[in-house]
């Protein structure tokens, strides 16, 4: 774990001992091993980093060259950032679930069967390219 902790992050030493915990406790379950040793390893406090936030110049220069260059990824990161979507949820959007003329999105998410939620008129603007699709 020593060696994790040097190549990442205390918060990677510590998933990798919840990991090896988990494993252990099941062999001491079994009544194959007698003890798991890995509780007795302390847990370190680990200091999260914020992510970088961009200047308006910044994304607009990104924005600028996503819109020549790769559109789709544009739309994909205007559902995550003016959407509140998971990056997760956006990868299984199906066409089917998408709603322009009431602006709804269907959401599959990890807590709920469905979620609707209300697409911004920003994210609704991209879809002139694809309305074709969207009937």
């Amino acid at each position: 774990m020593n060696k994790v902790l040097d190549e990442t992050s205390a918060r990677n030493r510590n998933n990798t001992r919840t990991d090896l915990s988990s494993l252990l406790q099941i062999l001491e379950d079994n009544e194959i091993i007698t003890e798991n040793i890995i509780k007795k390893i302390s847990i370190l406090k680990s200091n999260p980093e914020r992510n970088k936030t961009y200047t308006p110049e910044m994304q607009k220069d990104i924005y600028d060259y996503l819109e020549i260059n790769d559109p789709l990824l544009l739309v994909f990161i205007k559902f995550v950032c003016y959407n509140y979507s998971r990056p997760v949820e956006v990868c299984k959007l199906k066409v089917k679930d998408i709603d322009i003329v009431d602006k709804k999105l269907y959401l599959k998410t990890k807590n709920k069967k469905v979620k609707i939620k209300i697409i911004p008129q920003i994210v609704i603007d991209n879809f002139e390219d694809y309305s074709d699709y969207l009937k």
